[in-house]
């Protein structure tokens, strides 16, 4: 495959996607875009607008939660790539809890990216959803201060796109502090699942309105369309048979728990088609069947899920399970 392909010519829209189709047909491209010629159509533009190599943008390609990102080490080499610095270099504190990226611009001046620092990391919440934070810290300041380099002084490489951890980890977070849909607060409450309204003022409480009268075909009807709305508006199976604060509780202690949930509601899928493979693959241990995760008091181990390359597997077993 010419790297330069989309570089040297031009972007055509014709003449991509004949090579878009052409590429799809490779059986050494990221599953994303084996078969896909619309995919490959995006990964040649995108390598066009920021000069890189097509096969490198498709393997720092993510997709997390639905959403494009690069991977931190290619956002590093696409900057390094423009020559219009010189290599990106990091610079740490004493107690390497602070880095910032710096270069050169073609004009001898210095220029120096954000500092990021652990504490930050721990404020903006990352240091808790990504346990990579807590194992390999040096790394990912180095990443997110890159990254933030690039959105400073060459925006137009990140095309407006996250480096991969930053989208997990803000996904994370908005599980966390999202309140449950109006929607689905009605759900719970016609269901009698916990309180499901907002708070108010502590007031002298007022006579509720009397519902309208509903025939056993309304209700029926009722019935049948809002069980399936709340399962896809909450997507956690486990919640809907608590207090619907019962996602903060688990996001605080069983964070990666919620994030594998949150992944497996973007494919489709719930954690009961997640044990299904699990059990069946053994990836939770050896001649072990889980029937809940509640069972599981090893939140760490679901870590390992949520990598970028073992998710991958995960979504193979999903679909062949179906």
């Amino acid at each position: 495959m010419n790297n330069q392909l989309a570089t040297t010519s031009g972007f055509n829209f014709a003449t991509a996607m004949e090579h878009s189709t052409a590429i799809s047909k490779s059986t050494i491209i990221p599953r994303e875009f084996q078969g896909n010629p619309a995919n490959c159509l995006i990964a040649l533009e995108l390598a066009y607008r920021i000069g890189a190599g097509v096969l490198a943008t498709m393997q720092s390609l993510y997709i997390v939660h639905g959403k494009p990102s690069w991977s931190g080490q290619f956002i590093i080499g696409a900057i390094n790539q423009t020559k219009r610095f010189s290599q990106l270099r990091f610079a740490f504190n004493g107690d390497k809890s602070e880095c910032f990226a710096f270069a050169v611009d073609r004009d001898g001046n210095e220029l120096k990216g954000p500092t990021v620092s652990i504490a930050m990391a721990k404020a903006e919440g990352w240091y808790a959803n990504n346990k990579k934070w807590q194992t390999m810290t040096e790394l990912m300041l180095m990443y997110r201060s890159g990254t933030f380099f690039g959105r400073v002084f060459c925006p137009d490489v990140l095309l407006g796109m996250k480096e991969e951890y930053e989208v997990i980890e803000a996904d994370v977070t908005e599980i966390k502090d999202a309140k449950i849909p109006q929607t689905t607060k009605d759900i719970l409450h016609d269901a009698a699942v916990g309180d499901g309204g907002e708070q108010q003022p502590e007031t002298a409480p007022a006579a509720e309105p009397t519902p309208p009268k509903r025939t056993p075909k309304k209700k029926l009807q009722i019935k049948e369309k809002e069980v399936p709305l709340s399962e896809k508006k909450v997507a956690l199976k486990d919640i809907l048979t608590t207090k619907p604060d019962g996602l903060q509780e688990m996001a605080e202690k069983q964070p990666n728990r919620v994030a594998l949930l949150a992944r497996l509601q973007v494919g489709g899928y719930n954690e009961a088609d997640f044990l299904k493979v699990a059990n069946k693959n053994e990836w939770l241990g050896k001649g072990r069947t889980w029937d809940s995760l509640d069972q599981l008091n090893n939140d760490d181990m679901l870590a390992l899920f949520l990598d970028p390359e073992e998710w991958e597997t995960v979504q193979n077993q999903l679909e062949k399970s179906k």
